[in-house]
C-alpha cells in the first residue's frame, strides 16, 4: 500500500494497519494532510537577513554592534552618576564604578552570545546596569555604603540561580504569553524615560524647549522613515542615521557638550580601590536583602521575557520557545550578578531595548553580540571614546528610544500571540497589562501604603509582571481531572498505554473517533521516545499525564531521551521501500495528523511532548 491510497475524507473511525518489524502500527486517514508542519511567519523570515548562526561580514557587524552599544551606553552609566548626585562618594571611586559596570556589561554580554556550556542564551543579548536595583542601592549604601551593595549583590545572585533551575516545573507557569506581558510592560516603563531625556527633562533648562524637541524629530523622523519606506538592506542603517542626523541638528542648536570629551585620557585605568565586601551583615541590612531579592526575582522574568521574544527574532521560521536557551539566559544573569557584587558594582540584567534594533535591522547574528562586548571593554580602557559617547544630546538618544520602545511593544504582542490567544492568555495578558499601566501611574491610592513600599507600588513592570505570574499560577491550580501513567521505555508497553485509555475514556467523555486519534496519538509518541537516543547510564521512565479541559483533552509525554522534533517532519516515505527510522518519521506525520496544538520542549535534560485532542 502507497499513501496515495489513503482517503481524505475527515476523521473516521477506521483505522490503517502496518508493519515495522514485529510491531504493527496503525493510523488513521483524513484529518490534516499528511507533512503539514506547524505554520511560520515567512514574512519574519524574509526581514531577517542574518539569523544567529549566520556571520555577516566583519565591517558590517562592527557598525552595528556599535549601534546597540550607543543606545545603551548611557544606560550603563547612569547609575553611577545618580550616585554621585546622591551622596558624599568621590568622584575616583565613581569613575571605578562605572568601569567596573562597563567590564561585567561586556563580560555577560559575550558569555549570552557564545553560549558557555549551559550558560547562556546564545543569542544577542546586551547585558548592563538594571534599573530595578536603583531605590534598593541607594538604601545600602545609605545604611554600609558600597561594601554593603557588593555584598547585597552576591547574596541575592542564587534567587536567579534556583528561578532557573527550577524552570522545568514551572514553565507552565512561565509561558511565552507572561513573557509577552512583560515585554510589552517594558515599554510602559521605559518609553516615559525616552520622552524625559527627549523633552530634556523637567526642572533642568531647555526643558520642553524649541531645540530640544527639533533635535528629537530629525532623529525619530529618518528612523520612521526608512522603517516604512526602506527595504531591509537600508534599515540596516536607520538607527545610526537617525543618531547622525539629530547630532548634527543637536551641534547646530548648541546641545553637544565637549566638556568631558576634551579633558578625558585616551587610556586609562580607575585610581579607586575595590570597596570590598561587608561580611557582617546589621539588623538594618535584612529589610534591604530582601528588596534585592525581590529586585532580582522581578529582573529574572523580565530576563525570561527578553530570552524568549530574542528567540523569535533571531531564527528563520521560528516554531516555539527553546526553554534551555531560556535557562542559559538567566544563568548568565546570575553569573553578572554575581560579578557586579566581586567587581563591586551594581547589579545587571538584559536590556530589552536591544531586542528591538535586532528586529529593525534585520541582523540577529550572535557576531554581533561577540563584537559588542569587544567595544564595551575597549570603552572601559579608553575613557575618552566613552566621553564622545557621552555628548550624544538626550533627545537624540530619547527620540531613538521611543521609536525602539513602539517596536519592541510588537514584539512583546508577537510573542504574546506566539502560543495562540485562548480565555487563559487573554484574562492574563488583559489583566496584568493593565494593572502594570495603572501602577506606574502611581496614582493607586498611593495615601494608603507604605512610603517604604513605594518604588515597588509604582513600577508598572514589577506589579504587572508578578500579576500575570499570579494568574497563570492560579490558573494551574484550577482544580482539573488529571490522571498520570509511567511506563518503561519499551516497546512492547503499547498495549498496556491502550489498555490505560479504554479504561479512563468514560471518564472524559470522547467520542470514538476522538479515542482513535487519542491511542494513535500516543502511541506514536510513546514510539519515537523509546527509540531515541538516551545520555550514556540515564534511566528514563515515560511519564504520561492527561488532562480534562472544557473542550478538549491535553496530554503530556516527558522522558530524558533526545528525541527530534516531532513538530518539523517533512517528507513522506514509501511504505513499500521505506527504512524502519523513515516509518517512524511516518508514524510523526500521522501525529501531526491527529493531534493539534503539538509543543515539544527540551530543559534541564528532560525532553517533554504535549498535544491536544478536540
Amino acid at each position: 500500500m502507497t499513501l496515495a491510497n489513503i482517503p481524505n475524507r475527515g476523521l473516521s473511525c477506521e483505522r490503517v494497519s502496518y508493519k515495522v518489524g514485529e510491531i504493527t502500527r496503525s493510523f488513521l486517514p483524513g484529518r490534516k494532510p499528511l507533512g503539514e508542519s506547524m505554520t511560520t511567519n515567512p514574512s519574519q523570515s524574509q526581514a531577517l537577513l542574518y539569523a544567529a548562526d549566520e556571520n555577516p561580514p566583519h565591517w558590517l557587524t562592527a557598525v552595528l554592534s556599535l549601534q546597540h552599544v550607543l543606545l545603551m551606553f548611557n544606560g550603563i552609566i547612569i547609575v553611577p552618576a545618580i550616585i554621585a548626585t546622591a551622596f558624599d562618594v568621590s568622584p575616583e571611586q565613581i569613575a571605578y564604578i562605572t568601569f567596573a559596570s562597563i567590564i561585567v556589561t561586556s563580560i555577560t554580554t559575550w558569555i549570552q552570545a557564545v553560549r558557555v556550556g549551559r550558560v547562556g542564551a546564545g543569542y544577542v543579548l546586551f547585558m548592563g546596569t538594571s534599573g530595578t536595583f536603583f531605590a534598593c542601592t541607594l538604601d545600602a549604601i545609605e545604611v554600609g555604603g558600597l561594601a554593603l551593595v557588593a555584598t547585597l549583590c552576591l547574596l541575592s545572585a542564587p534567587v536567579e540561580f534556583l528561578f532557573s533551575y527550577f524552570l522545568r516545573h514551572i514553565r507552565k507557569i512561565v509561558t511565552p504569553a507572561v513573557g509577552g506581558v512583560v515585554i510589552m510592560l517594558v515599554t510602559v516603563m521605559v518609553a516615559p524615560i525616552g520622552l524625559d531625556m527627549w523633552t530634556g527633562s523637567k526642572g533642568n533648562p531647555g526643558f520642553g524647549s524649541m531645540e530640544n524637541l527639533a533635535v528629537g524629530l530629525f532623529t525619530f523622523l529618518p528612523i520612521l522613515g526608512i522603517a516604512v519606506f526602506g527595504g531591509s538592506k537600508i534599515r540596516l542603517w536607520a538607527p545610526i542615521i537617525g543618531t547622525v542626523v539629530g547630532y548634527v541638528v543637536g551641534g547646530i542648536f548648541g546641545l553637544v557638550n565637549f566638556s568631558h570629551f576634551a579633558t578625558a585620557a585616551w587610556i586609562g585605568l580607575p585610581v579607586a580601590e575595590w570597596p570590598g565586601i561587608q561580611f557582617h551583615l546589621t539588623a538594618e541590612a535584612i529589610p534591604i536583602l530582601i528588596t534585592f531579592a525581590f529586585a532580582t526575582l522581578v529582573g529574572t522574568i523580565e530576563s525570561v521575557g527578553d530570552a524568549m521574544a530574542v528567540q523569535r527574532i533571531s531564527e528563520r521560521n521560528f516554531k516555539k520557545v527553546d526553554y534551555d536557551r531560556v535557562q542559559g539566559c538567566l544563568y548568565a544573569d546570575g553569573v553578572g550578578n554575581c560579578l557586579a557584587g566581586l567587581f563591586g558594582t551594581i547589579p545587571n540584567t538584559t536590556y530589552s531595548g536591544n531586542i528591538a534594533i535586532l528586529e529593525l535591522t534585520g541582523v540577529a547574528s550572535r557576531r554581533i553580540g561577540i563584537y559588542g562586548a569587544v567595544i564595551l571593554a575597549v570603552l572601559a580602557f579608553c575613557p575618552k571614546i566613552g566621553a564622545l559617547m557621552m555628548s550624544i544630546p538626550g533627545p537624540v538618544l530619547g527620540a531613538s528610544l521611543v521609536f525602539l520602545m513602539g517596536m519592541l511593544f510588537a514584539t512583546g504582542v508577537q510573542l504574546t500571540m506566539s502560543a495562540g490567544m485562548n480565555y487563559q492568555t487573554g484574562v492574563v495578558v488583559g489583566v496584568s497589562f493593565c494593572v502594570g499601566l495603572m501602577m506606574q501611574t502611581g496614582q493607586f491610592f498611593p495615601d494608603l501604603f507604605p512610603k517604604t513600599f513605594e518604588p515597588v507600588m509604582t513600577n508598572g513592570l514589577v506589579m504587572g509582571g508578578l500579576t500575570a505570574v499570579l494568574l497563570s499560577a492560579a490558573f494551574q491550580m484550577v482544580p482539573k481531572r488529571r490522571v498520570s501513567l509511567r511506563m518503561k521505555p519499551d516497546v512492547d508497553q503499547v498495549a498496556i498505554l491502550h489498555h490505560f485509555i479504554e479504561e479512563h475514556v468514560p471518564t472524559w467523555s470522547l467520542s470514538s473517533s476522538q479515542v482513535n486519534a487519542l491511542q494513535l496519538a500516543c502511541e506514536e509518541v510513546f514510539m519515537h521516545m523509546c527509540r531515541s537516543p538516551v545520555e550514556e547510564g540515564s534511566s528514563h521512565p515515560v511519564k504520561i499525564q492527561f488532562t480534562s479541559e472544557e473542550d478538549h483533552l491535553h496530554i503530556e509525554m516527558e522522558d530524558q531521551s533526545r528525541a527530534s522534533e516531532v513538530d518539523q517532519v517533512e517528507g513522506l516515505p514509501d511504505l513499500e521501500t521505506a527504512t524502519e527510522s523513515e516509518l517512524d518519521q511516518l508514524g510523526l506525520l500521522l501525529l501531526n495528523r491527529v493531534a493539534t496544538d503539538i509543543t515539544p520542549i527540551r530543559i534541564s535534560g528532560y525532553n517533554c511532548i504535549s498535544f491536544k485532542i478536540y
